[in-house]
């Protein structure tokens, strides 16, 4: 009793803006409770009654050493299965896809706005399922998708659950064949949370899940610009989903045929389905697993950076990498200090919002993670990325700081408020194709990059002044995702 007494974690946390259970677009860390001020109080007090008592303290003491042994052997060995909070967790091998064939198949094809994509209907799905119209999503979903989903939708209505804070961690896309005809099939999996509400005065359940999708659509279907990603309407005219009895759009009479003229759900699989609790490996300073791993480097980054450089005569690549450490550094700051509102400027909303949904649930916990002392040791451009819409720079970035998440009472309940912890990311920046620095200023933290005025964004992402939004790339680079270097395949 007394040895477990010691050995209680105080708490569990989040890792830094970007790590832990914040997924991050992808993103991920280590969390956990206790640190290294804890282990060393309690070795401290074992050793004094070892002193004062030697007949109790030194088999305690024994067996705390015993311990923190056997712990130490397993945060080294232990690989959760796809939790939050362990990206390296979710490290699913892909098979090399040639975007390139797909572009010449689909020369309006980006692989930024088929994220975007998937991401918003992947969502929806999941919250179509207790509440609000499928038919919304109808030309997007197959017969067997779209029979799962109904259901779904009602089975949960007749007990009257409701599904909640979808969050999706992570989307890797695994393999993307095409078959003589044209067709093209595509197998996502997504790492995901969701809260289920069974009454309206009994908290939700919260769930940790793996899906796999697969998705089709046929040789004539072309990829939609940005904004038809975004809204997920008609395929053919962009209009609010609206099926007639005929089955088809009643704006401009297309056949809502799934996977004809835009992606479609083909089958929809659960790989597993769990209560979240609080997966963790100890954060206690050092050196993050897979930092010293060699940079992943696009084979192709040299050809990619002389295609841009001749798109855009006279890049500064540099500027960019001292603009993406001032972005690290500005966001370490607003997480540590829980103004995340600040954050806003600098990543997109997907980002964004997976950031804030994760830092108001450490408050309401009364927990504040920090990274104090923030020191970036190197940087490095490993992949550059052109399309129809966009251009995507990847940076590593290599970083060490003192993290810890402290409770209300000030108490540390991970990490180290002593001893530096390093680490690195994979961090990908988007802007519009079309931006040009002559045409256009770039944002700054202090003003709207369309107006001028002082910068005021709303949670949309729009200026308050102008109403511009100005999170989507359109007037510079802005962050779109973090992934971990134990995690980052590149692909």
């Amino acid at each position: 009793m007394i040895l477990g007494a010691l050995l209680f974690d105080a708490g569990k946390a989040l890792a830094r803006v970007g790590g832990g259970e914040s997924f991050g677009g992808g993103g991920g860390g280590d969390i956990g409770g206790g640190g290294d001020d804890g282990a060393g109080a309690i070795a401290y007090l074992l050793i004094r009654l070892a002193f004062a008592y030697p007949v109790i303290g030194i088999p305690l003491l024994f067996l705390f050493i015993g311990y923190m042994v056997m712990q130490h052997g397993a945060e080294r060995s232990r690989r959760i299965a796809p939790m939050p909070g362990n990206t390296s967790a979710s490290r699913l091998r892909s098979r090399t896809i040639d975007w390139d064939d797909l572009k010449r198949r689909d020369p309006g094809f980006s692989r930024v706005v088929l994220s975007d994509f998937l991401h918003r209907l992947f969502v929806r799905y999941q919250y179509l399922q207790s509440e609000g119209d499928p038919e919304s999503i109808r030309p997007y979903v197959g017969q067997r998708a779209w029979d799962h989903l109904v259901a779904r939708k009602r089975l949960l209505e007749s007990r009257g659950h409701r599904i909640e804070e979808v969050l999706v961690g992570s989307m890797t896309m695994q393999n993307l064949a095409v078959d003589p005809s044209g067709v093209q099939r595509l197998t996502v999996v997504f790492d995901y949370n969701f809260g289920l509400r069974m009454s309206a005065q009994a908290p939700p359940l919260h769930y940790v899940a793996r899906d796999s999708w697969l998705l089709e659509r046929g040789s004539e279907a072309r990829s939609p610009d940005p904004q038809g990603a975004r809204d997920l309407g008609c395929p053919g005219c962009g209009a609010a989903v609206d099926v007639s009895e005929a089955n088809t759009c009643a704006h401009c009479g297309l056949i809502v045929d799934p996977g004809r003229f835009s992606w479609g759900v083909v089958t929809i699989s659960t790989l597993f389905k769990q209560p979240r609790s609080d997966y963790n490996v100890s954060l206690r300073g050092g050196v993050e697993e897979g930092t010293h791993l060699p940079d992943v480097v696009a084979p192709d980054l040299e050809e990619s950076r002389l295609r841009f450089e001749e798109h855009h005569p006279g890049f500064d690549w540099e500027k960019l990498e001292r603009h993406a450490r001032s972005i690290f550094m500005r966001l370490q700051e607003a997480w540590s200090q829980k103004s995340w509102k600040e954050a806003r400027p600098f990543e997109s909303d997907a980002l964004f919002h997976t950031h804030r949904f994760f830092l108001v649930n450490l408050q309401s916990k009364g927990l504040v993670n920090r990274l104090d002392r923030p020191e970036i040791l190197r940087t490095r451009i490993v992949r550059v990325e052109s399309d129809r819409y966009y251009d995507a720079v990847t940076i590593r970035v290599h970083a060490r700081g003192l993290e810890y998440t402290v409770q209300r009472d000030g108490r540390v309940a991970a990490g180290s408020k002593s001893r530096p912890r390093e680490f690195s990311e994979y961090w990908t920046f988007i802007r519009s194709a079309g931006f040009d620095p002559k045409d256009r200023k770039e944002q700054d933290a202090e003003h709207c990059p369309n107006c001028g005025a002082p910068l005021t964004i709303s949670m949309a992402g729009e200026c308050e002044y102008c109403g511009s939004v100005i999170t989507t790339g359109a007037f510079g680079w802005v962050l779109t995702a973090i992934e971990q270097d134990e995690a980052y395949t590149g692909a």
